[in-house]
């Protein structure tokens, strides 16, 4: 803030100069001036907005208070036919995510794998979202400035590496693990 109210006098100092007499305090001035600038387009770059959707796993953990929370993941390899797979959930795929002290039935506990990890708010959003790509089909009423149409690849963007918590391809019954993981499990499909 303090910087924003000594524009204004660097302004005025500016105007008052002459190239005759002071170029050694022009330059000064322009070099302030520019170092303003872009440490300004740096934070710029830098900001996260919590509602982008290209948004990183590293990017969310900026966003919110790191809390445990329970996983449900899909341990059963699919069973769709190829032409469903857009709307099928994949091995190690991210089924539900519960936060606080809920917990999950013993049917869902027989079916599923469940993990606790410690994630942010926003990263259990992200890990629930769908693998989307651009539509090629647009509607001939779509406005021209609108948001493309997107279409979803996959039922989640994000996966389990099973096989970094010591999960093999011959297990396919459900299981609970007590242990709490960090988000560095989770690959990006």
């Amino acid at each position: 803030m303090r910087i924003i109210k000594l524009i204004p006098i660097i302004i005025k100092n500016l105007s008052l100069m002459s190239w005759q007499y002071k170029p050694t305090r022009l330059a000064i001035i322009i070099l302030i001036l520019a170092a303003i600038g872009f440490s300004g387009w740096r934070y710029y770059q830098h900001k996260t907005d919590p509602n982008d959707s290209d948004m990183t796993l590293k990017e969310a953990a900026k966003i919110g208070e790191v809390a445990t929370h329970k996983l449900m993941v899909q341990i059963e390899p699919s069973k769709c036919p190829p032409e469903l797979m857009n709307g099928c959930y994949e091995r190690g795929d991210i089924v539900v995510i519960l936060s606080g002290g809920r917990d999950f039935s013993d049917g869902e506990k027989a079916g599923f794998l469940i993990l606790n990890m410690d994630l942010t708010p926003k990263q259990a959003e992200l890990l629930m979202r769908p693998s989307e790509k651009e539509s090629k089909e647009k509607p001939k009423d779509m406005p021209k400035d609108a948001p493309p149409m997107m279409e979803q690849v996959k039922i989640r963007r994000y996966a389990v590496d099973l096989a970094r918590i010591g999960i093999g391809s011959d297990i396919k019954t459900g299981q609970v693990v007590d242990s709490i993981y960090k988000a560095d499990i989770i690959r990006e499909k």
